[in-house]
């Protein structure tokens, strides 16, 4: 995964990404009128992200666009693979309207892999997506499964962030992997900088999680704004930016 340039500016509390593409609507009435043409609704979750008794939301929107999907009819079995683009939208509601807070382009991958057939959608329903937790705490997930009949292995990916000071800042990562009957969890809190990795082995009855403590070699913090998918996969193995 490449690590991509970004560029990121704040007008007064309005985040707004200023990488070409997309042009979204800085107010609507109802949330789910920020997709703009070309574009589709594909999930859509709210929550009181600002902690001021309303209900903010929170869109992830796919391009539609014909040129970004491959059809390989070569195959036995004809192979559709939808390339199109992602976009992850944060609105917080004010008064009766809705106002974007931040766009970003970047940070959620496609359905399908340009570059290989033999790819599963990261935000598939058996845990992938987003989700709003504790109330205010945004979650994004990546369920990594095992495509073309590969065998038992499950990765799921979860990055936590939280509204502090007009931004959404990175506060915690945590994984669940498992082959076999081998489990490991790992856990990353950003904001005390330690990092416990549990490991077990499940089919055996007598086993003991095994428990490793360590502290983060570099403490910084991350913006959801500036933030791109090959980012966070670099961040959560110990690279800086």
């Amino acid at each position: 995964m490449h690590i991509h340039q970004y560029f990121f500016f704040a007008l007064g509390i309005l985040l707004v990404s200023s990488a070409s593409g997309v042009d979204i609507k800085p107010t609507v009435t109802k949330a789910e009128n920020f997709v703009p043409k070309g574009w589709k609704l594909f999930s859509i979750t709210h929550g009181d992200l600002n902690r001021d008794g309303k209900k903010d939301a929170v869109l992830v929107i796919q391009q539609t666009g014909e040129k970004k999907i491959i059809r390989d009819n070569k195959r036995q079995h004809p192979e559709v693979r939808d390339t199109n683009p992602r976009a992850l939208l944060i609105a917080f509601k004010k008064g009766n309207a809705y106002k974007l807070v931040l766009k970003n382009e970047k940070i959620l991958p496609g359905q399908d892999d340009a570059e290989s057939r033999c790819s599963e959608d990261v935000l598939n329903e058996n845990g992938g997506g987003i989700e709003i937790s504790g109330g205010n705490l945004l979650v994004i997930r990546f369920q990594y499964g095992t495509p073309c009949g590969g065998m038992g292995t499950i990765n799921l990916h979860r990055y936590t962030f939280h509204h502090q000071k007009n931004r959404f800042k990175l506060i915690g990562f945590s994984q669940y992997y498992q082959r076999g009957s081998n489990e490991t969890q790992t856990s990353i809190d950003y904001s005390s900088g330690k990092k416990l990795i549990v490991s077990e082995d499940i089919s055996d009855e007598n086993s003991k999680p095994v428990k490793q403590w360590s502290r983060l070699k570099t403490r910084r913090t991350y913006d959801l704004q500036a933030l791109d998918y090959g980012m966070l996969e670099a961040i959560i193995s110990g690279k800086t930016f």
